[in-house]
């Protein structure tokens, strides 16, 4: 728009009005120059890579500003840090993070990228160790193995179990079911190939399953892992017990069994064997004192 300004006759001597107008010009101007486009900081998308090579893909500053690379965490080679799609270079098996940096006559701004490079050639997906476990309790710990930045999840095949941490590679499982349980351990290696996979097997037997007893009463034996005692359960008693530990000593009993239990806190670490004779039987058990 264009704005007229009238003058007197007298050179260069303006109305008295025509003063407001040049002020309201001059406020219009320094605001057109001050709203004028700034460029905000893009980084580009996040890239998912198996080779150790990328290029970048970050906007492009203003001929009357500055852009500039910096490496957040990580590790990689910059080709050229004020080229907006420079190529990356020596990118490290990990998340890594860079910042892109835009300064203007009025601003900076920043944004950052990540650049995780995967395994071309991943180590096998390791659900760990089979287990066989003496309940109760029905729990125990997942030993799998993973690979940064390999992201691995568990899944029941067969049996029961619940996993605490499905991603954890030794998160604990508990309500296991008697006899086998099948858990799978798939680590997803994207974009470089497909996702591995390995199982393991828990099984769970009873650690006192000690038969029956008179009149074909259930008996069982068991350790109680959070009271540490040893229970008898049924219709009849032990007429004795004894208590061998792995190298096959014999542990004197400080306790008597009362009311079905025989208090074995005095016991270190380690695993033992129970014999008792019940009925005229021998029955066997074996459990794990844990601290």
């Amino acid at each position: 728009m264009i704005h007229q300004v009238i003058f007197d006759q007298a050179p260069f001597n303006m109305r008295p009005h025509s003063t407001t107008l040049l002020l309201a010009i001059a406020i219009c101007a320094s605001a057109s120059i001050s709203t004028k486009a700034q460029t905000i900081a893009d980084a580009g998308p996040d890239q998912d890579i198996c080779l150790d090579t990328t290029t970048m893909q970050a906007n492009m500053p203003l001929p009357t500003e500055i852009g500039f690379w910096s490496l957040t965490s990580g590790s990689l080679t910059i080709t050229d840090v004020s080229d907006p799609t420079t190529t990356l270079s020596e990118i490290d098996h990990t998340q890594n993070v860079l910042t892109w940096t835009i300064i203007t006559p009025s601003d900076t701004t920043t944004d950052q990228v990540s650049i995780i490079r995967y395994w071309v050639d991943p180590a096998p997906a390791d659900a760990g160790p089979d287990q066989t476990i003496y309940a109760p309790p029905f729990s125990t710990t997942m030993n799998a193995t993973t690979h940064f930045p390999q992201v691995c999840m568990w899944s029941l095949v067969q049996g029961t179990g619940t996993v605490s941490n499905p991603t954890g590679h030794n998160s604990s499982v508990s309500d296991l079911g008697l006899g086998a349980n099948v858990f799978q351990w798939t680590c997803d290696n994207a974009p470089c190939n497909g996702p591995g996979v390995d199982q393991v097997v828990i099984t769970v037997e009873l650690s006192t399953s000690i038969g029956a007893g008179t009149n074909n009463h259930p008996v069982a034996m068991w350790f109680d892992h959070t009271s540490n005692m040893l229970k008898l359960a049924g219709d009849v008693q032990a007429n004795s017990i004894t208590i061998v530990n792995a190298v096959g000593q014999t542990i004197e009993l400080r306790a008597k069994p009362t009311a079905g239990s025989l208090d074995l806190n005095a016991l270190e670490p380690g695993t033992y064997i129970a014999t008792a004779r019940i009925g005229g039987e021998r029955k066997v058990s074996r459990f794990v004192v844990e601290r």
